[in-house]
Formats: C-alpha cells, structure tokens, sequence
C-alpha cells in the first residue's frame, strides 16, 4: 500500500529511512534502474537524493549491510561500489540487466552481467 510506503519513509515532512529497512536484491534492482550508472572506472553509481542528506547515513549502512559498502561521491551526490567482491555482490544482488537496457548501463563484474 502507497500510503504505509509514504508514512514509512517520512518523519512529519522529512524524508528519513525506516530503522528495519534492509537493502534487498529487488530494491536495489530499482535503484540501479532509477538512479544507477556505471562510474566509468569499473565502479558503479547510486544517485542519493540531495534534498535529504538526512537519509545518506542510513542508506550507506544499508549497502554495508548488504555486502556493498559504497564510498560517497564528493558533494554527497551518489554512492560508489568499487572493488572486486562488492561488484560481484551488486551483480548478484541486481540480477540480469531488464530488456532494452544499453549496453554498458548495467552492473558488470569483469565484463558480465548477472545471467
């Protein structure tokens, strides 16, 4: 329900993270499709919302949580998994690119994706 979603996700006005919220392979899968990119180094990128540096805490401690410790870009503008093992676990946890994804936009480990 889009209610509880949005009562779950804000304190009065405020964005904020839900205290027994974990990372799972499907909502990771939605974040790299609506705010993921490869960094151009090997890594990849999960855009944070700027307007609520409030909730990059607890995002980062998720990612952790989830075998994906991310670094935050300068400016706090996204997170970056880097590194042999996370890669691997973020290709794990994302699974298989969805159809008409460009090439190159989805998490790779050593140039393959998820099958």
């Amino acid at each position: 329900d889009l209610v509880q979603l949005a009562h779950d996700w804000t304190s009065g006005a405020v964005k904020t993270v839900p205290a027994e919220w974990q990372l799972d392979g499907p909502t990771l899968r939605l974040w790299a499709l609506s705010a993921g990119e490869p960094d151009g180094r090997g890594g990849y990128l999960l855009a944070l919302d700027p307007q609520a540096p409030q909730t990059h805490l607890a995002l980062i401690a998720a990612a952790t949580r989830a075998g994906i410790s991310p670094a935050r870009v300068e400016g706090g503008v996204a997170l970056r998994i880097s590194g042999t093992r996370r890669i691997a676990r973020l290709v794990e946890l994302v699974g298989p690119p969805p159809p008409r994804m460009p090439d190159g936009a989805w998490p790779r480990y050593r140039g393959r994706t998820a099958c």
